[in-house]
């Protein structure tokens, strides 16, 4: 699994196949993604050939706000990070993942006493 900075491809689908039958797509989405959208996961049906960029282009579609997210976010299909432009299959799993800030607590004596 290497590198890869073509995340949040936000082009066109790979060719979707508008005869074939259309696959399921089980989305989960993740912080600010989540608040966004108000929901934490659903289930999409969408064209063969579809791809997890054209996917998440889809849903900018029906949320103009999720947009402003597309370079920051992480797209990982079925657990692992993926490439935008992969195509998804029937049953595949997209998760979207923000960046995630914080976890440090700025007094770092706060919960400790000598």
């Amino acid at each position: 699994m290497g590198s890869n900075r073509n995340w949040c491809y936000s082009g066109p689908m790979t060719s979707p196949d508008q005869t074939a039958a259309p696959i399921h797509v089980h989305l989960r989405y993740f912080a600010s993604v989540r608040e966004l959208l108000g929901r934490g996961r659903e289930t999409r049906e969408v064209p063969t050939g579809t791809t997890a960029g054209g996917l998440f282009a889809l849903l900018a579609g029906d949320e103009p706000r999720l947009a402003a997210l597309r370079e920051t976010t992480l797209l990982m299909v079925n657990r692992e990070y993926g490439a935008a432009d992969r195509p998804l299959t029937d049953g595949d799993e997209l998760a979207l993942i923000p960046p995630v800030s914080g976890g440090g607590d700025p007094d770092p004596n706060r919960h400790f006493r000598v």
